[in-house]
């Protein structure tokens, strides 16, 4: 029996270098471990603009794998706006909002949204306003 080994990861239009060795915990040389690899596709899937899929291809040593990444990858940004009956009678009924999600604004598999919402028809005394920002890296 002949252990795998990763003899290393080929990056693709998908992912930068910078991005892979953010989303994979492990290294080159190590045994195959497909918790691992499985953890590489999760962290970069979760990225609505990437589809990640893998494939381990022949290495050149015996034993030996490379893992090939395939997959999608749209647009990194997207912009939204809401307007909604899902207010209550003291924030105001009609809500709107404005949103932002960035995909790995620095390259590093990372995800920025900020977004912004407020009452529709503003009140004197019943109004609502919030702004909110979430950055998460894997």
């Amino acid at each position: 029996v002949v252990e795998g080994r990763l003899e290393g990861l080929d990056s693709s239009a998908l992912a930068s270098p910078r991005e892979l060795t953010m989303s994979f915990p492990g290294r080159t040389g190590e045994l195959l471990d497909l918790r691992e690899l499985e953890q590489l596709v999760d962290q970069l899937s979760r990225l609505p603009s990437r589809q990640a899929q893998l494939e381990l291809v022949p290495g050149s040593e015996v034993g030996g794998s490379r893992v090939r990444l395939k997959g999608e990858r749209d647009k990194p940004w997207r912009v939204s706006a809401t307007r909604n009956n899902d207010g209550d009678v003291s924030t105001g009924e009609q809500q709107m909002g404005l949103g932002l999600d960035w995909d790995s604004p620095l390259g590093l598999a990372d995800q920025l949204n900020l977004r912004a919402n407020r009452d529709a028809v503003t009140d004197r005394w019943r109004h609502s306003d919030s702004q909110s920002l979430f950055y998460s890296l894997p």
